[in-house]
């Protein structure tokens, strides 16, 4: 199965993945503060959202799987609102790290003169010690959303990760987050931690909770022994995929060139 998410960093980068890797569970990662190409502060919030939903789109569509969606801090805002816009039956589960229970939440985390952004149409501004160049369309669009709605509307199995000593986005957002959503859910505490998961030692637990916990969620297929001799070929990846395991090698072969030409 394949999970679109926002990256759990880490003081390591991206050790939301290693837990996927070691769960058999392959990962598109983005990051929605200029870890991506692309450039943060112009369309903001909305475009995360239409990116998630790009991308979780193609995985069901290429590999006719269901999604895992997991996100951290505003990630997990927009994993949310993504998942409400998705066909319901496509999404296997949600995940959120350290979420704000409302998106316009994130503004106040931002040092810059954002009532000259409103009078200028952009300004420069600094998040978490970052500098950014942020756009009036970006504030209008982060003002817009309406989460504890959305996650109402949402009728698929929800974990929220949070810690209680979060000095940054207060474990309340958390609480009204779950209280908003229905079963079923459930809450993990990540005490001790903080928002930004510095700690390897909690962006590691956070990675392994997500994994074991979609795991009930997320139908894994039986893996291919590695022949004594020969190799071994089975479809059923999608239109093309197909995995090959050798005497020391196992990969999947994607579509042959003439299709995509």
């Amino acid at each position: 199965m394949f999970y679109a998410h926002q990256a759990i960093e880490g003081r390591q980068g991206g050790n939301a993945s290693f837990g996927a890797r070691r769960h058999r569970i392959a990962a598109i990662r983005f990051y929605g503060t200029g870890g991506s190409q692309g450039e943060f502060g112009r369309a903001g919030f909305a475009s995360d959202v239409e990116d998630l939903i790009a991308s979780a789109e193609h995985l069901i569509e290429r590999f006719d799987c269901q999604v895992l969606l997991v996100g951290h801090s505003l990630g997990g805002a927009a994993v949310l609102a993504a998942a409400t816009e998705l066909e319901r039956d496509n999404v296997a589960a949600v995940a959120t790290i350290g979420a704000p229970r409302e998106v316009p939440h994130v503004l106040h985390n931002i040092k810059g003169d954002l009532d000259e952004i409103e009078r200028n149409g952009e300004g420069n501004v600094t998040i978490g010690g970052r500098a950014f160049k942020l756009s009036k369309e970006f504030l209008d669009k982060t003002r817009e959303i309406d989460l504890l709605d959305r996650i109402g509307a949402l009728r698929v199995p929800l974990l929220i990760m949070h810690s209680p000593t979060d000095d940054i986005v207060g474990v309340e957002h958390a609480s009204n987050l779950f209280a908003a959503a229905k079963h079923p859910k459930n809450f993990v505490s990540l005490a001790g931690a903080d928002q930004l998961l510095l700690n390897e030692a909690d962006a590691r637990f956070a990675a392994q909770m997500i994994a074991a916990w979609a795991g009930r969620y997320l139908p894994q297929k039986d893996q291919l022994e590695m022949p004594e001799e020969g190799v071994i070929v089975q479809t059923g990846n999608g239109k093309f995929g197909t995995e090959v395991h050798t005497v020391s090698h196992r990969f999947v072969a994607d579509e042959p060139v003439s299709y995509v030409r």
